[in-house]
């Protein structure tokens, strides 16, 4: 099995970085990945030797074929960091596999996404592969729904994977969104894969947020794309501790186990059905609190406080 490249995005969070990567590297294939480290820069002094810090830890990170330390020597932020530096890696590799420094993943993890690079290369309307699923206390799956992948309108940003050829689809631009959001049907494809999903674009529209994971998430929306997620996850985000940028505190999203291997059979790709997306569509519906909350911080001028 031919293993891609991954990109991993750190700044200022030396504990988060080395439990990343002490992960990563128990990984099978850990020996024959390239591992690419994108170190944001200090945003102020006290950010300083935490940063200094997480890249004395990535220099000394063994288990993988090799390692290379990209330093920033300015704050330009996770989205720009994200964006750069993904383009960057597909301009010299057809795939890339994308990890953030709050990211446990399964020993059995580059083996699941390689293959699902694999598999779903040839299929135009898969333009990325996911590796995070939500717990079953949050979303419940048919009863019938026996398939290892959910192939998900919403696009994961915890641990994922794509091609070149599609991340040339992305658009960055805020004009490209203002123009889509008037000329086409885009709010009601948002609104389908989660309700959440028309304030984020419309915050970073307004520039209360930095966030490259809603652009990308309203490409595939866009182009009637999808994102290949599995039905285990393989992803826990050890960073809802508090300590983040984007994440707060946030219990509902941990496993206390995850995926252990990638044995199986992956399908082909198939539209899901519709209790499928009712359900996805309900995990991510904000109660009438969070709703008013929303508008009154709106009117306000004040931004919701958002994941990414």
């Amino acid at each position: 099995m031919q293993y891609s490249p991954v990109a991993l995005f750190v700044y200022a969070r030396p504990e988060h970085t080395r439990l990343t990567l002490e992960a990563l590297s128990r990984n099978k294939g850990a020996e024959q990945t390239i591992l690419t480290v994108f170190s944001d820069g200090p945003r102020d002094d006290p950010s300083s030797s935490q940063v200094k810090e997480v890249r004395k830890i990535v220099e000394k990170a063994r288990g993988f074929k090799r390692v290379d330390l990209v330093p920033r020597s300015s704050n330009i932020g996770l989205a720009e960091s994200v964006i750069s530096g993904v383009t960057a890696m597909l301009s010299q590799s057809s795939s890339v596999v994308v990890l953030e420094d709050d990211l446990t993943t399964s020993p059995a993890f580059l083996t699941y996404m390689n293959r699902a690079l694999g598999v779903y290369l040839e299929e135009p309307r898969v333009y990325s592969v996911g590796a995070y699923q939500f717990p079953r206390t949050l979303l419940r799956f048919p009863r019938e729904f026996q398939r290892p992948i959910v192939f998900s309108p919403r696009a994961s940003s915890w641990g994922w994977a794509t091609w070149a050829d599609r991340w040339k689809n992305a658009k960055w631009e805020h004009s490209y969104w203002q123009k889509a959001l008037t000329e086409t049907d885009l709010i009601h494809r948002l609104k389908g894969a989660g309700l959440d999903l028309p304030d984020m674009l419309q915050a970073q529209l307004r520039g209360e947020v930095q966030s490259w994971a809603i652009r990308w998430a309203a490409t595939h929306l866009l182009c009637g794309a999808v994102c290949a997620t599995p039905l285990k996850s393989y992803i826990n985000n050890h960073g809802m501790d508090g300590s983040g940028v984007h994440c707060g505190i946030d219990p509902r999203f941990y496993h206390p186990e995850l995926a252990k291997d990638a044995d199986f059979n992956f399908p082909s790709f198939t539209q899901e059905e519709e209790s499928l997306l009712f359900t996805l569509r309900h995990v991510f519906r904000p109660s009438i609190l969070e709703r008013v909350r929303r508008k009154l911080e709106r009117l306000g001028g004040q931004g919701p406080q958002l994941l990414k």
